[in-house]
Parts: structure tokens; sequence; C-alpha cells
């Protein structure tokens, strides 16, 4: 019988552990499994004492080479969807890379509006502009002449304004011819015309109208035949309700409208002409320029009861002459 003996087993090297195997292939070559190193009891518990944490090798596992599939799937074809072109294994040769659609693309916040500013209207600036220029020019002319004309020094600084000498008091019952149409002084009826804003729609008797300018009254006449109806409604308005005004038609007038005080002319061809104000306010009562200072202007029966063109005077005596002012009402 052959002596045999018991083969022992080898030991196990420091470092390794019991679970490590070796295996032979049949070449020869050896090989270590994937299996984790574990390291020794006493290696460990000497790290533990001294602080320091022990190592462990990488191992094979670990230090693998992902696929190439994975490695395309993970660059090429993250965040896309079914439908979106890519291929399983990563974006297709030739196909087109989508662009960044930076804030507000998909899966972000929609991208706020952009707000772009409207033009300025300069076009309609400068009209108003201009508007406003041209109104205050006008404005200021207005002013202007307002303040330079509303009150004129003289009689004489009226353009136009004729000047006669009345200065007869006389009163009579008879028809007069003057020399001036309508007349502005001389000999006149004892009664005298209304001419508190008295407004005539029919041509009132002469030598009536010249006694009311003796009194300080402005009298005011227009042809018929020449104006219109808004110019009349101008003129009536103004003269209405004012005191030493008075307003009546005069059929054959050399112009539209003419004004009459004692002694003082002016004819005028519209309703706007400056001079009309002009010569009320400064020969209307004017105590320089009228005989009878102070007389009234109101009579209420001449107002009612108005003597026309061509008709005779009411006088009790129709021949007489009356001199001096008459008795007021």
């Amino acid at each position: 019988m052959a002596n045999s003996r018991p083969r022992k087993s080898a030991p196990n090297r420091a470092g390794t552990s019991g679970n490590q195997r070796v295996t032979t292939s049949g070449t020869g070559s050896t090989s270590r499994t994937a299996a984790t190193v574990e390291e020794p009891a006493e290696l460990t518990a000497e790290a533990e004492n001294s602080g320091v944490s022990a190592k462990k090798p990488a191992t094979k596992a670990t230090t693998a080479k992902r696929p190439a599939a994975t490695k395309a799937a993970a660059s090429g074809s993250a965040g896309k969807r079914f439908g979106d072109g890519a291929a399983a294994g990563g974006t297709r040769k030739g196909a087109p890379v989508p662009k960044s659609s930076g804030r507000g693309g998909r899966g972000g916040r929609p991208a706020p509006p952009v707000r772009v500013g409207q033009p300025k209207p300069w076009g309609m600036i400068a009209a108003t502009v201009a508007v406003l220029l041209f109104a205050g020019a006008a404005i200021g002319y207005a002013v202007y002449r307002a303040n330079s004309t509303a009150i004129p020094n003289a009689p004489e600084d009226i353009e136009g304004v004729t000047i006669a000498t009345y200065a007869s008091q006389q009163h009579v019952a008879t028809d007069q011819t003057y020399d001036e149409t309508p007349p502005v002084g001389g000999l006149h009826d004892i009664e005298w015309a209304d001419c508190d804003g008295a407004i005539y729609d029919q041509q009132i008797r002469s030598e009536n109208a010249v006694h009311s300018l003796e009194h300080g009254a402005v009298w005011i006449t227009y042809n018929p035949d020449e104006i219109s109806d808004d110019d009349l409604a101008v003129l009536t308005d103004y003269v209405a309700a004012q005191a030493y005004l008075m307003l009546s038609p005069f059929p054959g007038l050399s112009s539209l409208i003419s004004l009459q005080s004692w002694n003082h002319q002016v004819f005028v061809d519209a309703v706007d002409d400056p001079r009309i104000i002009e010569f009320v306010q400064l020969l209307r009562q004017n105590p320089a320029t009228h005989p009878e200072v102070g007389a009234s202007c109101t009579n209420g029966p001449f107002l009612s009861d108005p003597i026309l063109e061509g008709e005779q005077s009411r006088s009790p005596d129709p021949g007489a002459v009356v001199t001096g002012a008459p008795p007021t009402p």
C-alpha cells in the first residue's frame, strides 16, 4: 500500500478573505471574480482606531465602461419624446438638431409679451400747438383792439365821423327839412321819441327822433332793403333795454347802418364794425356834446303809439314855436 498523507490546505494570505476564490481556466490563466474584496478584520480595526478610513479598492464592476448604447442614450435622447425624430440609440445622423428656445421654451414658463412702443402722434401734437398759438394770438389781438379802441379820446378819433354845429333848442310842430339824412340836429317836435332801448319796426318821424338826440340819445338806423335777418337780430339784441339807445329802419339809407347823436354821425356797412361800439360809448349822454344834459329819454305814450314818418305832430298848436326844454312827462 502506498503511503499517503493528507494534503494540508494552504493558509489564507494576509489581506484576503476566505470568500475569495481563484479559478483556473483551461488555458492556465487565472482571473479574479468580480466579488468585492473584504478587508481583514485586523486592518479594519486598526483603521477605525487610527481615525483613518480605509479606502476600498475599486472593483472591475465599478470601472467597467458603460455600453455605447447607454452613453448615446444619455447624451442624445435626454428630454426627447416619441415622435421628436430621435432614434432609440441617439440623434440620427443628418437629422437637424433642435434649437433651444431659451426661456419660455418647451417645459419652461411662457416668455412675457414684447411691448412695442407706439410712435408718438407728432402731427397731432404740432397741429394742437399751432391751434393754441393761433388762438392766443387772436385773443391777444382782440384784447389789444378792445383796449385801444373801446373809448376814443374824442369824436374826431372815430374814423369817418362827421360833425355838425347845431345849437338850436327850438321846438316846432311843423315838418322840417334837414341837411343830413338821417338828421343830427336842428328844429324838432315838442314830443321826443322814447329812447330807452326802444325798438321800432317802422320809420319814425325825424322831428321826434331829433328831440331824442337833444336829450343825449344815440339813434341807430338801418336800411331795411339791405340788412339780413341775422344782422337785424344782432342790432336788436344790442339796443334792447339799453338806456338812451333806440333803433328804427330808414329806407333809402346810403349804407347798411348809420349812427346819430346830436351833431355827430357815422355810416358803417357791417354789424361787427368796431365804430358802432366806439360811437355809442363816446357820445351816448356825453355832457359835452348834447344841449339838454340830464333830460329823460322815457316816453311811454310815444313807444306804444309812435308817430311815423309822414304823419302830423300831436302838438295842440301846430303853428307854435316853443323855445327851451319841454316838460318831462
